[in-house]
């Protein structure tokens, strides 16, 4: 696995800084940037029947 790391993903070999000042960025933030830019867009929902 560390070779593979290595040869293909030299970025990943180190740590991060200690007093790395980005954003903590995660899957999950992300999705949510994704998601509110897509609600900003879409059209309204049509109302919902029913229960």
């Amino acid at each position: 696995m560390p070779d593979e790391i290595a040869v293909n993903y030299p970025a990943y070999t180190q740590a991060p800084p200690a007093g790395d000042a980005r954003p903590n960025e995660t899957t999950w933030t992300v999705f949510m940037k994704w998601a509110d830019e897509r609600r900003k867009t879409a059209p309204p929902e049509a109302p919902r029947r029913g229960h």
